[in-house]
């Protein structure tokens, strides 16, 4: 049992309940904080750190969950030689050499990080500065009619307080993004 509440998870991210939109109702689907013209609920904040565990404490999933069982291995990491990363930017990277590095760092934030950890210099060296877009929402109620659409750039986090999924309603993901949910109602 968790105990995750949304009042909670704001104060991690160094906001109050009184920064979640208290939004519900649209018309069409519901796109929190996505990227494009497309998201009706823009971010509450933008929080940015050179350090890839930061970045992983608040986009990721926490080691411990691992450890404990709770989660099964996440993405596993590939084989890493940091001579193979010498290039002074990403554009100098070959296509194969930029999924490695992708996959590197998914199984760093997403998965357990200690068997990812020969990673951490080479993803922080091309990748950082990283940005972490933080949404809140009250409530969202998911129907036929309204769908809720997942298709937020990579490392962005969206934190619900209650999302009622009403028969038909169809939650739709595309893209990697840490959702924390405080109550899940499946009508």
């Amino acid at each position: 049992m968790s105990n995750f509440t949304l009042e909670k998870q704001m104060h991690r991210y160094g906001l109050s309940i009184d920064d979640v939109c208290k939004c519900d109702g649209y018309d069409g689907p519901t796109r929190i904080g996505a990227s494009g013209a497309g998201s009706n609920i823009k971010p509450v904040k933008t929080l940015q750190t050179s350090n890839l565990d930061e970045m992983k404490k608040w986009a990721g999933n926490d080691d411990a969950l691992y450890a404990s069982g709770q989660i099964k291995q996440g993405p596993e990491a590939p084989d890493h030689d940091a001579k193979e990363f010498s290039a002074d930017s990403i554009d100098k990277l070959t296509p194969d050499q930029r999924e490695k590095l992708i996959k590197g760092a998914e199984a760093y934030v997403w998965g357990d990080s200690s068997k990812a950890k020969a990673w951490k210099p080479t993803i922080e060296k091309f990748f950082a500065p990283f940005s972490v877009a933080v949404s809140a929402v009250q409530d969202i109620t998911v129907t036929p009619a309204n769908p809720w659409i997942i298709d937020n750039p990579p490392g962005s986090v969206i934190n619900v307080g209650t999302v009622t999924v009403e028969e038909g309603g169809e939650i739709i993901i595309k893209s990697s993004v840490k959702i924390n949910i405080e109550k899940l109602v499946q009508k």
